[in-house]
């Protein structure tokens, strides 16, 4: 139309301006006169042509048809195409219905047709503005009907779907209780993912139904599959999604296709084999009788013979003209171990194509600095939605030419594909849009290198007309000095229950930055092990916060710790070109690094000595007996409830005793290169330790330690994480390791204490800020704490927040109360508190429980009590009721107090959490990274076949 438009503008032009010229300029005489004739010659009247219009069929295929046009003389073509023969006798109504095209244009084609079916095009034509071509042309078009010479048939695509048709061979058909067709689909991403990470053949793919798709897929009669969006997750009867009643959550049956997504839908024969029969596959059936196999009828004895048992990602090619992925598999499934010749087909397709998108949609690149970049997206009224995706040249390399296949092209539907959104993280937009790279990747760009940008641009909800766009920039190189932070010890041996630090960069530079603080020994752990101080610098200050650092006074930090302990803070911050500061271990070095320092808290002063007879009469070994709650599973795989009494062995004692060394220890120092002069130095130091202990642990506060707690562990029955150690069982344990013996007073146990008051009253303190763990030499630390089996839930110290909206807080007290009943029995009772969610509400019991891990609440427990705990006199041990508390050291590699000791094994980090800085927030990173994307293939992959 706009062509005519323009044709009929410029005779109306030339018109006007030949009238304008003949009105104002009078014409000269003719030489002749006017009554002479002048014979114009043959030769220069143009001659003129008829208009001309031919359209005849081209080729048919199932659901498309091209036809040929030769039209002359015509200006403008319009069609449109009926399922039934009608009289066409306006044009009009074709061009105003139709669709129109260019004379120049040769052919046109037609499609979403269905298979065996007749058409009709109706063609007009315009030979000028005003006049219409003489005949409205008629084209009958007649598609094919399938062929079902294959097992597989692609019958149709859609944007979002397809039709198969699975022909089975008449072996199955023939004898469908001992032959089926397993078959199953996903996008070719997943395939190759699949077999690139796991080496997974088609047999196992199909064996396991390894795409996440309908459950068990066999067929034993043909078959159309029909895949698309209205089918994705399981529905009621009423077409309403189904609800898992165990997760809360839709049923997916198959991941969401985009348009112009390669598939590929394979299909294999199969064989019911019972459970005798030598092979191998997938068992079904309720009872033990009915157990048997579905065995992929290929070659599985050759296929390893030759290769080995891996698909190597070296035999994988891939014809785009054919549209043939081939592995080398094919061939095994035939003349396998059952004589049988098993069927099999690989089909690869792509969805349907999306029509060009006309918009004036644009990217702008700019502010490119060496770690950021501005990037702005300008929409229009055409564009529904878009999504886009940034990466380095390393990684779009590698996603093109590793797992696309070296298909750029396919790029287009990745980022808009369900991989791409939901495990890449692939934004989708809506408008116009300005992003930062820093913003929102929360990490920086690296400078001085090339960064790819790519945009799937969608015109509407189907994805049915699309735009793609690859735009590139590279960053800038580095011109700025790395950012000094100096942290200092704030009120050093002053407070027993934190620690004080003050932050600053005196440059006043540092826009971001992240702390670590814990116990000095396992900062030296780490960085004995080769840990970089920068990797344990992993909790964020807030923006406040970095402001308070680059002002003059700096930003007063508080940790949490136990008294008599030294507390290490080190912190890493970044500038605006993301450079860090000189953050080094002083242990590598040998000189103390600016950006990290010690505090250290005061012990507790001492308390009031009471003198009660309690502290005698409670020495020696006791028996423990509760009652345990056990989870199991049932053959049903339905978790089951039930309580088990239990014992315990316990010993309580009002020291830690000091041994005098016996030959053995000194010979075996010996052979780490310790005199016995060294020996004893080192065991002087030890004694010093425990003589601490005795005094503010036991002594001054007037309590007696228990060492021992139930031990009751089904995962790990022969290495428990509750048995027994003493700090001389540490000093001379095979396994256990430590920077000074300090260490091995905080870490013994299981230990924890009966607390005595002026009265005789006798309680189980608890507080995991009040005091070191009840264990910490094993995997986790462990704290006494109070648990309540309703909510599975533990309370580590003695007041916690109240739940959301809750005024005031939950108060739980930090001690249990102690029944004494003789001198021969007492007995722990639960305490009495709310449940941790809600606030203000009755009180429930909550009983003594060892519970592992630093978290407030954690409740890392597989067996916990859940009653009273009576203690009688004597350890009375039954074989069917005693868990195992105690144990017999073995001598060991000597630790040393020295702090360039590397240690045996290396002890795990103890976050402990800053009570003034609110929880970060970590933001989606959606720049593409090599190291990005092999952790979300990882995850995806282990997520999907549960490795």
């Amino acid at each position: 139309m706009k062509s005519t438009f323009l044709k009929t503008i410029s005779a109306l032009m030339i018109t006007a301006l030949s009238f304008g010229l003949y009105s104002c300029v009078e014409p000269e005489p003719d030489p002749i006169g006017p009554d002479v004739d002048v014979e114009t010659p043959k030769d220069s009247i143009p001659e003129t042509k008829e208009p001309l219009l031919e359209v005849r069929v081209k080729s048919v295929l199932q659901t498309s048809a091209e036809l040929e046009i030769n039209a002359e003389n015509i200006m403008e073509i319009a069609y449109v195409v009926s399922e039934e023969q009608t009289e066409m006798t306006l044009p009009a109504v074709l061009f105003a219905t139709g669709t129109t095209v260019e004379p120049t244009e040769t052919s046109v084609s037609l499609t979403d047709l269905q298979a065996n079916k007749t058409y009709w095009a109706y063609f007009a034509a315009k030979v000028d503005a005003e006049n219409f071509y003489e005949d409205i042309l008629e084209v009958e078009v007649k598609t094919l009907d399938y062929t079902f010479d294959k097992m597989l048939t692609l019958m149709d695509t859609e944007y979002m779907g397809y039709k198969v048709r699975i022909t089975v061979p008449d072996e199955v058909k023939n004898d469908p209780d001992k032959y089926a067709i397993r078959y199953n689909f996903g996008s070719l991403l997943d395939v190759l993912m699949a077999k690139y990470e796991m080496g997974r053949t088609w047999a196992v793919n199909l064996m396991e139904n390894g795409h996440g798709c309908m459950g068990w897929q066999e067929t034993v009669r043909d078959t159309t599959v029909y895949i698309h969006p209205y089918n994705e997750n399981r529905l009621n009867e009423d077409g309403s999604t189904y609800i898992d009643p165990e997760t809360g959550e839709p049923i997916m049956l198959h991941l969401p296709i985009a348009p112009a997504e390669p598939y590929l839908f394979t299909a294999g024969q199969y064989r019911y084999g019972h459970l005798d029969e030598t092979g191998w596959g997938w068992s079904y059936g309720s009872e033990e009788k009915d157990w048997g196999y579905y065995v992929p009828m290929w070659d599985q004895n050759g296929w390893v013979a030759e290769t080995g048992g891996f698909t190597s990602k070296s035999n994988l090619s891939f014809d785009a003209e054919t549209g043939v992925l081939v592995t080398g598999e094919e061939k095994y499934w035939a003349d396998n171990s059952f004589g049988k010749n098993g069927a099999f087909q690989a089909l690869y397709f792509k969805t349907k194509e999306p029509e060009l998108l006309e918009t004036d949609f644009e990217v702008i690149i700019d502010e490119v600095t060496p770690v950021d970049a501005k990037i702005s997206f300008l929409t229009d009224d055409n564009v529904y939605v878009y999504s886009y995706m940034i990466c380095n040249d390393a990684t779009y390399k590698m996603l093109v030419g590793d797992l696309l296949l070296g298909h750029e092209e396919w790029l287009q539907w990745l980022i808009c594909s369900y991989y791409g959104m939901q495990h890449l993280y692939f934004p989708t937009l809506q408008g116009n849009a300005t992003v930062s790279a820093r913003e929102f990747n929360s990490v920086a760009l690296d400078p001085d290198n090339l960064y790819h940008v790519f945009v799937t641009v969608i015109g509407d909800e189907y994805g049915s007309k699309q735009k793609f766009i690859h735009q590139t920039f590279e960053t800038t190189q580095k011109v700025m000095g790395a950012p000094v932070i100096e942290v200092t010890a704030v009120e050093n041996n002053q407070n027993e229950y934190f620690a004080k630090f003050n932050v600053k960069a005196p440059n006043k530079d540092v826009v971001r930055a992240y702390y670590g603080a814990d116990y000095k020994r396992e900062f030296m752990f780490e960085a004995n092990s080769d840990v970089k101080y920068a990797d344990l610098c992993q909790n964020p200050f807030t923006d406040e916060e970095i402001q308070m650092i680059n002002s003059d006074a700096g930003l007063e930090v508080q940790i949490n710790s136990t008294d008599g302990q030294i507390i290490r803070m080190a912190v890493l911050g970044y500038n605006e070109e993301e450079t860090p500061n000189n953050l080094y271990s002083p242990e590598k070095t040998g000189k103390p690094c600016p950006a990290v320092a010690d505090c250290q808290t005061k012990l507790l002063d001492m308390v009031p000595q009471v003198n009660s007879p309690l502290f005698n009469t409670l020495e020696g070994e006791w028996t423990a007996t509760a009652q345990l709650l056990i989870r199991e599973f049932d053959k049903n795989n339905n978790i089951q409830e039930y309580k088990l009494k239990k014992t315990a062995n316990i010993r309580i004692q009002n020291e830690i005793p000091t041994p005098t060394l016996t030959q053995d220890v000194y010979d075996f120092y010996s052979s780490y290169g310790y005199d016995k002069n060294a020996t004893d130095a080192l065991y002087d130091d030890y004694k010093r330790e425990a003589e601490i202990f005795n005094n503010y642990r036991l002594k001054y506060r007037n309590r007696v330690l228990c060492l021992g707690w139930f031990d009751e562990d089904p995962i790990y029955p022969n290495e428990s994480r509750l048995s027994l150690a003493s700090p001389f069982d540490l000093f001379v344990h095979s396994q256990y390791s430590c920077i000074d013996n300090a260490q091995i007073f905080y870490d013994f146990g299981p230990k924890w204490y009966l607390e005595i008051d002026a009265d005789g009253n006798v309680t189980l303190p608890f507080d995991m800020w009040a005091a070191p763990p009840m264990s910490s030499w094993q995997r986790i630390p462990f704290f006494m704490a109070a648990y309540n089996p309703e909510q599975n839930h533990g309370y580590k110290s003695a007041v916690v927040s109240g739940r959301e909206g809750a005024e005031g807080e939950v108060i739980m007290p930090a001690e249990f109360p102690v029944e004494i009943v003789n001198d021969d029995k007492f007995i722990i009772k639960p305490v009495m508190a709310p449940l941790h969610d809600e606030a203000d509400a009755k009180l429930y019991a909550h009983y003594p429980n060892a519970i592992g891990g630093w978290g407030e609440h954690d409740a890392q427990m597989l067996r916990p009590v859940v009653s009273e705990i009576t203690f009688t006199r004597g350890w009375k041990v039954t074989a069917s009721t005693a868990t195992s508390t105690s144990r017999e050291a073995e001598y060991a590699k000597p630790h040393v107090v020295c702090e360039t000791w590397t240690p045996a094994v290396v002890k795990s980090l103890t976050p402990i959490k800053n009570v003034n800085l609110p929880s970060f927030e970590q933001k989606d990173m959606y720049i593409l990274t090599e190291d990005m994307l092999n952790s979300s293939i990882k995850s995806y992959l282990d997520e999907k076949y549960n490795r």
